[in-house]
């Protein structure tokens, strides 16, 4: 297991506010796992429940025209959240919506391996659940390239001229 690399991601509905609570999305056979902290952060937890990494997500857009979609991962809505894991869980990229969002590179921890044992998507009854919706979950045991990610998220990419100075929102697929 260690010696290959790990792409996983699963779509979810949050249904909850942005509040401060951490719910577990799931846990790996080795312990660890990945919880969201209210809907503005993501956060990777040890084996021993030590927050390892913690991503947070921008604030909603609310400059007009703002729209439901300028929440990245809204209340109500589909967000794709995937994970790049590599050089045996040493090194994980976090992609939002197909995009790469945030990297996490330790030289002794190792995260997210799927060794014997069970793979579990949300939580135990009464510990930290989350309420929602978690739908298409996939674990290859290899990485993806940036348009397969793209794929997984339900996007697509494009190509502008390498000389477009132009406004951009980059942060959807």
């Amino acid at each position: 297991v260690a010696s290959h690399d790990w792409y996983f991601g699963m779509f979810v509905d949050c249904r909850f506010a942005d509040d401060t609570a951490e719910r577990r999305l799931f846990t790996f056979p080795d312990g660890t796992s990945v919880r969201l902290y209210g809907r503005r952060q993501v956060l990777y937890v040890d084996a021993s429940g030590v927050i390892v990494q913690r991503i947070t997500l921008p604030a909603i857009d609310t400059t007009p025209p703002a729209s439901a979609l300028d929440d990245l991962l809204p209340q109500i809505g589909w967000a794709h959240l995937a994970f790049q894991v590599r050089k045996g869980g040493k090194d994980v990229e976090f992609l939002l919506d197909g995009l790469p969002y945030s990297r996490w590179q330790h030289f002794t921890t190792s995260l997210f391996q799927p060794v014997a044992g069970n793979l579990t998507l949300g939580s135990p009854s009464g510990a930290g659940g989350f309420r929602g919706w978690i739908d298409d979950f996939k674990l290859f045991a290899h990485t993806v390239d940036a348009e397969t990610a793209c794929n997984h998220a339900g996007g697509t990419l494009i190509g502008l001229p390498t000389a477009y100075t132009g406004v951009w929102k980059t942060k959807f697929a």
